[in-house]
């Protein structure tokens, strides 16, 4: 009996130990579990803190590089205008205009919009530095085509921003805007990359830009578009906007045309494109209406239009017309054919093939790869000189 009641007394003991070592481990477990929660959280902190310090070593890297450009035409100060002398936009008898350059080289070049220098030459262009210094400038050259200028300084020494690859750039990515909106210098502002290849905007004959949704406001033109890492890969130039200012959408170009622009410029003042002298279509509904109404005929859709011109999908520019004289002409391209190639390259759309003839040299010969009635043919086109668009 005493033996049964040893028995009884040592289980009790046994099962009272493992109940406190359980009790011990399960509060082990809560304290390793709320560790690894706080652990956690001091990541997510960290990784916030990082990406705060990519904005902040952009803005560091990229601001000095970035200047204003003003300006200034004599012109009768309104003294009843407290606005307009509180935005900066009359000045001692003069009319001031305000926008934004990015230096792209040591020896004082500096790429902004055309339409930021327009009339410069009948103007005093000043450069406002990011250490506020003001100095003369003087326009290089402009393209009215692409919205895109050169202005140089005399001072050399200045910091050139890098200039990335504007075709890795992906949707969705982040970016920063640095410019001068309203004559704010040095505003700094991020978003992300919201489309690419917008084009029909309105703005200039070779378009499709970036479009971003960081805040662009009027004086941001001119202004670099930067990635994470630090490289510029736009020029900011407009704005979708019924109030005239910041609503979400603003537009950049690409840096890869701006740098073949600018090098134009600089060595010649003055962009020569190449011709054809045709006007074109993407395969969209656009080109159905446009067909059913010319060739009377009754498409429903831009799958039946494939079918119609015997191409799987809608790839390619559809010659609407055909210039009297030109190049195309020349060449033998006809209204109605489907270009697909141009220079060994397949033709996506048209705004692509509008930008490889634009880039070809005048006078090279270009093969030009079409469909007609269902067949390839390939033609030989000269490529002519574009004519310069007027204002």
């Amino acid at each position: 009996m005493m033996q049964r009641r040893w028995v009884l007394l040592l289980v009790l003991v046994a099962g009272m130990g493992v109940g406190a070592a359980l009790h011990k481990y399960s509060d082990l477990g809560r304290g390793y579990a709320e560790d690894r929660e706080q652990e956690q959280l001091a990541k997510q902190v960290l990784d916030l803190q990082n990406t705060s310090r990519a904005f902040t070593s952009i803005a560091k890297l990229v601001g000095p590089s970035v200047v204003g450009i003003s300006l200034q035409r004599h012109a009768t100060l309104d003294q009843d205008d407290p606005m307009a002398w509180f935005f900066g936009q009359m000045q001692q008898g003069k009319q001031v205009s305000l926008g934004t350059g990015v230096v792209v080289s040591p020896d004082g070049y500096i790429l902004t919009n055309n339409h930021v220098v327009e009339g410069g030459a009948a103007a005093e262009i000043r450069v406002i530095l990011a250490d506020a210094r003001e100095l003369p400038g003087i326009v290089v050259g402009t393209d009215p085509d692409t919205d895109l200028a050169v202005v140089k300084i005399a001072e050399q020494g200045q910091r050139a921003a890098r200039l990335g690859n504007s075709d890795e750039v992906e949707v969705g990515e982040w970016v920063v805007a640095i410019g001068n909106p309203f004559g704010l210098s040095q505003t700094v502002t991020s978003g992300i990359v919201s489309a690419k290849g917008r084009s029909n905007v309105g703005v200039a004959q070779y378009e499709g830009f970036l479009q971003t949704d960081a805040a662009i406001n009027p004086g941001n033109s001119g202004g670099p578009l930067v990635n994470l890492k630090g490289e510029v890969i736009g020029i900011t130039t407009a704005i979708l906007s019924r109030s005239g200012g910041y609503q979400g959408i603003g537009f950049a170009i690409p840096i890869n045309r701006a740098k073949y622009v600018m090098k134009k410029l600089i060595e010649s003042g003055k962009v020569k494109r190449g011709f054809l002298g045709f006007v074109g279509s993407d395969l969209d509904a656009n080109l159905v209406d446009w067909v059913n109404h010319y060739y009377q005929r009754e498409l429903r859709d831009v799958g039946e239009l494939c079918k119609l011109l015997r191409v799987r999908e809608p790839k390619g520019t559809f010659v609407v017309r055909v210039e009297d004289g030109s190049p195309a002409a020349r060449a033998g391209i006809k209204e109605g054919d489907l270009i697909v190639g141009f220079g060994g390259q397949e033709v996506k759309n048209y705004q692509e093939l509008r930008d490889a003839i634009a880039a070809a040299d005048v006078g090279a010969k270009v093969p030009v790869k079409v469909l007609r009635d269902g067949k390839e043919e390939l033609v030989n086109a000269t490529l002519g000189q574009r004519p310069r668009t007027r204002k």
